[in-house]
């Protein structure tokens, strides 16, 4: 970021913004470059459609980065070096309000990307992934300032390494005790079919679908002496409707069986309740060892343009263009699912980066659990 900060403080206001917007639409069009594939190749959109909708919405979520750019330099120009310790209160700000506007995309937040530094991101278990993203800011700024060679430049930098040093003791402390219990302790099986999204949805394939997983499960159940308490499929594994089509849901059942372990498996589920058109829904199904299903989350957050078309009555024409696009409904439940006693919330795909969503399932559970989910 450094480069962005050295450029905005010097531009007048209109550059400033702007820089930083260009600055987040070269960040977010490599990031995202993933979208058009999934237009085109499954929304069966036109490659240039595909283009120009990805590129709508990088310039979208750039506008934050030249709201962050335009702040910088008025707080710099205005207080000087302190008035950059506002900067990364200001990045954070703005990723917090990235991941709730307009139902909100939280994609690439700056903190992600220091998952492997484990003595460094214990601090999320309070402050979420934003106080690894203010850490972050707050190095480059640090680190700016060093460049500028003024005496309150080594003041940020100094502030910098305190705030670094005290996240680092906190993580060496968390790291350091026992935050397993063993009587609420399982062994798990997570398989992965590495089936293409082309074959998967093949109806012609679903058999061959299922005896991989089978295949797999049975392998990962032999891989150890103890045998996996749980197996773990991924999202939509079940490539069809898993309460109505009886002989799918029997081949499936039977490799639960065999297995004899508890089953979480992705698979479509419709609602034929209420009137009109059927509702669809992305699930995540728990299975007993017997067979039996025990509990089914219907995945809250969903995918816009991936698995529904946002203001589908206003933007008809979008529904039209995408084939097979905007079916799904979003869930309502926190759906706690439980194994022997031990409750457990599942997040499917996309969810998985809403820290809210996730924490939503821990404020479900008894007391307690929020301190050992940390």
């Amino acid at each position: 970021m450094v480069p962005l900060l050295w450029v905005c403080e010097r531009a007048t206001p209109r550059a400033a913004f702007l820089w930083g917007w260009t600055c987040g639409l070269a960040f977010f069009a490599t990031s995202l470059s993933w979208v058009t594939i999934s237009m085109s190749q499954y929304g069966k959109l036109p490659w240039a459609v595909s283009d120009g909708l990805m590129l709508a919405l990088c310039s979208y979520l750039a506008l934050f980065f030249g709201a962050f750019g335009l702040g910088f330099r008025a707080w710099v120009r205005q207080f000087g070096l302190w008035g950059a310790l506002l900067a990364p209160l200001l990045w954070v700000s703005l990723e917090m309000v990235r991941g709730r506007l307009f139902s909100g995309l939280p994609w690439s937040l700056l903190g992600y990307s220091q998952y492997r530094f484990l003595d460094i991101i214990q601090i999320s278990d309070t402050t979420g992934v934003y106080g690894v993203s203010f850490l972050l800011a707050l190095s480059n700024v640090a680190l700016w300032g060093l460049l500028r060679r003024q005496r309150r430049g080594f003041f940020l930098a100094a502030f910098f390494l305190g705030v670094l040093a005290a996240a680092w003791a906190y993580g060496r402390m968390r790291l350091s005790e026992n935050m397993v219990d063993p009587g609420r302790t399982i062994p798990v099986g997570v398989v992965q079919g590495n089936i293409s999204m082309d074959q998967k949805w093949d109806e012609s394939f679903r058999g061959e679908t299922l005896k991989i997983y089978g295949r797999l499960s049975h392998r990962a159940a032999g891989l150890d002496s103890e045998r996996p308490h749980l197996l773990v499929w991924p999202e939509s594994a079940a490539p069809f409707l898993f309460e109505v089509d009886r002989a799918g849901r029997e081949e499936l059942l039977r490799t639960v069986r065999n297995e004899g372990a508890f089953l979480l498996f992705g698979s479509p589920a419709v609602d034929f309740s209420r009137h009109g058109s059927p509702l669809l829904y992305n699930s995540a199904y728990l299975v007993s060892p017997q067979g039996v299903t025990l509990s089914r989350y219907d995945k809250i957050h969903l995918v816009p343009f991936g698995e529904y078309v946002p203001l589908s009555g206003i933007l008809s024409f979008v529904g039209k263009m995408v084939e097979g696009i905007g079916d799904f409904r979003g869930g309502t439940q926190y759906t706690l699912q439980s194994i022997d006693g031990t409750p457990f919330g599942t997040v499917i795909c996309f969810e998985v980066i809403f820290p809210e969503l996730v924490r939503e399932f821990v404020g479900s559970s008894r007391p307690g659990l929020l301190e050992r989910a940390g």
